[in-house]
């Protein structure tokens, strides 16, 4: 089953990948949740230009203010994964390039 973008995502999971094609499935994650996050970011600003009920705009200022601090999470992961990427990659990199073949007999 493949992400939908209808949970939040986790820290703590992306503090502990272990490899760089994990990085990309977690940014691609992150991209999809974003995406959702500004359809509604639009909808809310939509509906309150839409609407002179102060009720109505505080609710959807609310709303709003929690879809931002999402985007602003988002943004930070996104650059924790893009480092976090990189590492692994200049990691593995070091080791394919010392590893030693060594001689064995059968």
């Amino acid at each position: 089953m493949s992400y939908s973008g209808n949970r939040r995502l986790s820290l703590p999971m992306i503090e502990t990948i272990e490899n760089s094609i994990t990085c990309d499935s977690w940014i691609e994650k992150i991209n999809i949740r974003a995406k959702g996050l500004v359809k509604s970011h639009d909808e809310n600003r939509d509906n309150a230009k839409s609407t002179k009920d102060l009720t109505k705009l505080s609710d959807l200022m609310k709303v709003d203010q929690g879809v931002l601090k999402e985007i602003e999470f988002l943004r930070n992961a996104k650059a924790l994964l893009s480092d976090r990427k990189q590492t692994l990659i200049n990691d593995e990199e070091e080791t394919i390039k010392s590893y030693q073949y060594d001689t064995i007999e059968w």
